[in-house]
């Protein structure tokens, strides 16, 4: 088959490349990409690329882990229609021709069993041989990679399941994205519709419980705007009662002061302990705390000094 190459690339002891140098740089793309075990579909530059990808449990020549290995094949200004027949191969291509070979696999582990692939360029032109004449029976399932072929501003890959490739959704995704990649691993389509039929009854949920939410909070506002406004009334009623109320209070305070102004002078009411008391005029009456008359001090005297005279006179009568 004509304008097809094959590489193979991974991380046996420093990254390695084996293959034409052509293509080499999106080949080096892979080193820093994800661990995964996919297969990675791109269209770049007018060619599709088909990568098997194994970078679970795989570790280096001296046993470091992290590792990858991957098998590429590119098609120049064609991409291949029967994408699940090409993935198959690529499987059967790893199982019998690279363990053993490039990889030495126990208990679902694998580990480089070379540390370059050069070294093994005789077993790799075999793998090569093999590939290309299974695929002399894919003659009738390409397709040109015409200008339908526009990326979205978004790059990232959209995933899919072995089981839904193929599809026109598949190849509508091919030419929106340039970038697919596929796996066992990943949801079919029917589950993933079943996954969004799900998560659109749970939003729906949500949303109708948000919406009685909203309902209530609006009512809940209503009255606290309703009360609000009462309390600014109340408060500047309030503040204009403070107002008016100290205003009076200056009015009352200065008529109290010119009321004073104008309030006669009253003479101090002498008290009976006063010496002052003794002047008053001996024929004024006093009364006493409990209101009896009181005969003036001066008269008292006189009885005293005069005792005899007092009896004369009642007696003369």
């Amino acid at each position: 088959m004509d304008d097809v190459n094959f590489y193979v690339h991974g991380v046996p002891k420093g990254h390695d490349i084996w293959g034409i140098e052509q293509d080499r740089d999106y080949l080096k793309s892979f080193y820093t990409a994800r661990s995964t075990d996919e297969i990675r579909l791109d269209v770049l530059r007018g060619k599709s690329f088909y990568t098997y990808i194994r970078g679970t449990n795989v570790s280096g020549f001296d046993d470091r882990k992290g590792s990858y290995l991957g098998l590429t094949i590119s098609f120049d200004s064609v991409f291949c229609t029967d994408t699940e027949s090409l993935c198959r191969l690529f499987e059967i291509v790893f199982e019998r021709l690279i363990v053993g070979t490039i990889l030495n696999e126990h208990n679902g582990n694998y580990r480089y069993s070379v540390s370059t692939f050069s070294s093994k360029t005789k077993e790799l032109e075999k793998v090569k041989t093999v590939l290309f004449r299974e695929l002399e029976q894919f003659n009738d399932d390409f397709e040109s990679i015409d200008n339908s072929f526009v990326a979205l501003p978004s790059k990232q890959p959209t995933y899919y399941n072995l089981l839904d490739v193929d599809s026109p959704s598949f190849f509508s995704t091919l030419k929106r994205t340039l970038k697919i990649c596929i796996s066992n691993d990943y949801t079919t389509r029917d589950n993933y519709i079943v996954s969004l039929k799900n998560q659109l009854d749970s939003m729906k949920t949500e949303n109708n419980k948000l919406a009685d939410e909203n309902r209530t909070l609006k009512v809940q506002v209503a009255e606290l705007s309703k009360l609000k406004e009462q309390i600014e009334s109340l408060s500047a009623e309030n503040k204009k009662l403070r107002q008016d109320n100290a205003l009076l209070q200056g009015k009352n305070a200065d008529l109290l002061r010119d009321i004073e102004k104008y309030k006669p002078k009253q003479a101090p009411v002498p008290t009976i302990d006063d010496p002052e008391t003794e002047q008053i005029p001996y024929k004024e009456k006093r009364v006493d705390k409990n209101n009896k008359i009181m005969k003036n001090k001066s008269n008292n005297k006189k009885n005293k000094q005069n005792p005899n005279k007092s009896k004369h006179k009642k007696k003369k009568k």
